[in-house]
Formats: C-alpha cells, structure tokens, sequence
C-alpha cells in the first residue's frame, strides 16, 4: 500500500534528521508534517494533531514569516 511506504519513508527520514539535526530544526518540520498527512488519512487523527502540533511549534519558533505558508497549511 502507498500509505504505508510513505509512511515508512517519513519515518525513517525523520530518525536521520533526528540524528543529525536539534529538535528545533526546521527540516525535522517537514517529516513531522509529512507523517501527519499519512496518519490523517489513515484515520489516526491524535497521532496526526500530535505530529502537526510537533511541526507547528518547530516552524513558529524558527522563523514565522519565512514558514508562514506552511503554517497555514498545517493549521488548514
């Protein structure tokens, strides 16, 4: 299933960025983001919010304005 590859691929993506970047960087943003929309469609809403809300906050504290499309996605 191609839920289940993507889902896969963020996952290990986000484990490399977790080994080498900080918490609060920005390109961990972007797989938080990505598992959440293979979680949303799978129907797994609280482990979805929870990895946008991990998105939103690593996006609002780098810098809003350079992220504020991606915010506003997340948060549609």
């Amino acid at each position: 299933d191609k839920d289940d590859l993507s889902f896969d691929y963020h996952q290990k993506s986000l484990a490399i960025r977790k080994a080498l970047f900080d918490e609060q960087n920005a390109s961990l943003a972007e797989s938080y983001h990505g598992r959440a929309d293979v979680l949303r469609k799978r129907g797994n809403r609280v482990e979805a919010l929870d990895s946008y809300q991990r998105a939103l906050n690593i996006w609002r504290k780098d810098n809003v304005a350079q992220w504020a499309h991606k915010i506003a996605i997340c948060l549609n």
